[in-house]
């Protein structure tokens, strides 16, 4: 599939607002207003996962191969962050089962997820390639309706237990999936500009009601005894949110912008999106030393997080490449 350099560009952008949605949840945490801010952040992880399908070709030639190259690109950096993380807050307790569940950090729960929709990958893709595929489009709102259930009758499903399983995210890879194979079989409804254009005005309708449906869910938890659910992604309104959103930004990656200055600035962060995921964590145990900086208003805690763990990415990077030259020279 030959992509141009614009698409690839809003690609990398919508990464970049993301991984800044990521941040921003962690930001936010015990902050007295999270709940006026959740709804519009909470889809990031979906949206990353949706991307995830999008960037997958539905056509595995050598399953091997793949699996090869797609867990080792994921699982080395994760497990070399794990290690290092349990090293700076010394905990080393359990590390085993925690490194393999992927709680070495609490937000590395994605990598778990992820590994799973990689190895169902090659089946994923077989499905998404026939009319069939409407089947993954109800495993997460099902999986998400029986957690519910179990929680209102007294099932205590906590984070991360009740948002480290495939089952609660495979149908946003499977939607992205899906897109990749229409556009890769030259499918008129990938590039019909028209009908894309009606997709999206029907995303961003979708996407409006599930904002709103955010809200209404959140305060039914609060109001259930359940005040971690107000802020959690595994909720009906959420998947809602998350697939009008999708139709939304599918829209958007087809659509040619000029490269300006906030376009390139944020492709810098979208391109260092997983490094960002992965090591953003490390800058905010440090600022927990610094109550001044710790105490700030969480928009701006989420830019200092930013900043400073892109610049640490880039200058990691930097010296990586510096002494490689000297060893290969």
């Amino acid at each position: 599939m030959n992509w141009s350099t614009y698409k690839r560009h809003n690609i990398q952008i919508v990464k970049a607002l993301a991984t800044m949605a990521v941040i921003l949840i962690h930001t936010t945490t015990f902050w007295d207003y999270d709940y006026l801010v959740f709804p519009f952040i909470a889809p990031c992880v979906g949206v990353f996962i949706f991307l995830s399908g999008y960037l997958t070709k539905t056509k595995i030639e050598h399953v091997g191969t793949f699996y090869k190259r797609r867990l080792a690109k994921v699982l080395v950096p994760y497990v070399i962050c794990s290690i290092l993380y349990c090293a700076v807050t010394r905990d080393w307790h359990d590390i085993i089962p925690r490194l393999l569940l992927g709680q070495c950090n609490l937000t590395y729960y994605y990598v778990f997820v992820f590994v799973q929709l990689i190895v169902l990958t090659p089946v994923i893709a077989k499905i998404a390639r026939t009319d069939w595929y409407v089947v993954l489009l109800f495993i997460t709102p099902i999986a998400m309706l029986v957690e519910e259930i179990l929680i209102r009758n007294g099932a205590w499903i906590i984070f991360p237990d009740n948002i480290n399983n495939f089952a609660v995210w495979i149908t946003y890879f499977a939607l992205g999936m899906r897109w990749r194979y229409l556009e890769d079989c030259g499918s008129a409804q990938a590039s019909d500009g028209n009908k894309m254009r009606v997709a999206a005005v029907v995303g961003i309708c979708v996407t409006i009601l599930g904002l709103i449906l955010q809200y209404a869910e959140s305060r039914w938890w609060k109001d259930f005894g359940r005040n971690d659910l107000g802020t959690s992604m595994v909720k009906i309104s959420v998947f809602i949110t998350i697939v009008g959103l999708c139709n939304v930004l599918y829209y958007y990656i087809n659509v040619r912008e000029s490269n300006g200055i906030i376009r390139r600035i944020l492709k810098l962060v979208g391109d260092k999106a997983f490094e960002l995921y992965l090591l953003h964590q490390f800058t905010m145990y440090i600022i927990g030393f610094f109550p001044r900086i710790y105490g700030l208003n969480p928009f701006i805690k989420m830019i200092i997080v930013l900043v400073v763990t892109l610049a640490a990415i880039y200058i990691i990077e930097g010296l990586y490449k510096m002494l490689r030259k000297i060893v290969t020279a």
